[in-house]
Parts: structure tokens; sequence; C-alpha cells
């Protein structure tokens, strides 16, 4: 069987298996969207766009999974998905079960992302004359990249994330440089996230999709690396 139908089979049978997510995620998004579509200012707040980035990196698709999809704590070690352990019993190339955890991230990553984004646009004045659709466009590619990246990210901890201090300290890591930044731009700047993605969308459209790009691969492909590195090393039993 090849990489590509093993890929399917395995997204076919986790969507499956979660029929309700869809709609949850819809609903999601529609919660989101009666939110930021109420508030004229939710480009001038650091609140929205801590929402903003946690929908469009995958944040609220983990509440979309059923339990059984979703890491587990395995031999008081590891936080692994089940479904990936099991995987690796069966004659699957390690690319098909990377690939298989992007592709689901990113399915229910568009759901919500689409659904909210989509009706933003057409209902809330601010972001409409922001932009034209062009801008709009690659406004939402700039901001699906990121979803993209760390659906890298998300597949290679469900290939097995310590729960060590270390470990913890290092996923605090990111963290605590981006909020760095984010105080940063707010102090220093006159731009938020959201606003200043707008603003290289309607200036440097080309620069916003390069970037997106290159965001996106490079993310897919760090996650790539450290998933299979991984599957090939890390004991589920001792």
């Amino acid at each position: 069987m090849t990489t590509f139908k093993q890929v399917k089979h395995i997204a076919r049978f986790e969507l499956a298996s979660n029929p309700w997510a869809p709609l949850l995620l819809l609903f999601y998004g529609a919660v989101l969207f009666v939110i930021f579509v109420s508030d004229t200012l939710f480009m001038k707040s650091i609140l929205f766009d801590v929402v903003f980035l946690s929908l469009f990196t995958g944040g609220f698709t983990f509440f979309a999974k059923i339990e059984s999809f979703k890491p587990q704590l395995i031999g008081n070690r590891y936080f692994a998905s089940h479904q990936v352990i099991f995987l690796q019993q069966l004659p699957v190339k390690k690319e098909a079960i990377f690939n298989s955890r992007v592709v689901v991230h990113n399915l229910y990553n568009f759901i919500i992302q689409m659904s909210f984004v989509i009706l933003l646009y057409i209902f809330s004045p601010t972001l409409h004359s922001s932009m034209n659709i062009p801008t709009f466009i690659v406004f939402v590619f700039m901001w699906m990249s990121v979803g993209v990246c760390t659906s890298g990210f998300t597949a290679a901890d469900e290939a097995g994330k310590g729960v060590s201090n270390r470990s913890f300290a290092m996923s605090l890591m990111p963290i605590v440089v981006f909020a760095g930044l984010l105080f940063a731009l707010y102090t220093w700047t006159p731009y938020t996230l959201i606003k200043g993605s707008i603003t290289i969308a309607n200036e440097w459209p080309f620069v916003g999709i390069i970037g997106a790009i290159i965001l996106a691969s490079a993310g897919l492909y760090y996650g790539r690396k450290k998933m299979i590195r991984l599957l090939q090393t890390t004991d589920y039993i001792s």
C-alpha cells in the first residue's frame, strides 16, 4: 500500500470515529465570530490577539477530539497518542503516521477557521473596511500557515512528550519568548498581531505569502524529523 493510501485510511478512520467533531468546531467558530463581531475594537486588543492566535494554531481543535484520540499519560513518563503507538505495530510507514496526524489536524483547523473568519469578514465593518477580497485571501493564507506550521509540532508531540521538569520547562520556553515578543510589539509599535498582519497583507502581499510558505514548510520539516526520531527511539514500555 502506498503512503498516500495509508494516510487516507488512517485519517478516514479517525474522522469517522468522531463524526460530531465538525459540528462542534462549527459551533466554536460561530461563538468566536459573535464575540469578535460584537466588538469594534478587536484589532486593538491583546486579548483578541491571543484568542485569534489560539484559533489559528489549532488550540480549539483539541477540544473537538474524543478522548481516545488525545495524548494520554504513558507509564508516568510520556504523553503520547495511543493511536500513534498502535500504528507502529502495523505495517505502516512512519512517514504515513506523521502525514496522517498533519492531515487530521489541518482538516479540523480548516473547519473552525473558515467558519469563523469568512463570517467575520462579511459582517464586521472593521475588518471589511480594512481589506478588499484579494488582500483578505492573503491575510487568511498567512494565518492558516501558522496552523500548518504548528501541526508539525503537534504531530511530533503525539509520538511522545516527556513529563519531566526539564520537558515542562522546555514547553514553557516558547510561550515565555512569544509573550516577550508580544509585549514588545504592544509597547514599542502601534501594531497588534491582527492589525500588523492586515498591514502586511495590504502593503506587502508577496512578502506575506512567501513568509507564510516558509513558516509552514519549516514547521512541517521540523515536526517530521522530530516525530520520526521519537518513533525510532522512544521506549513506551519500560
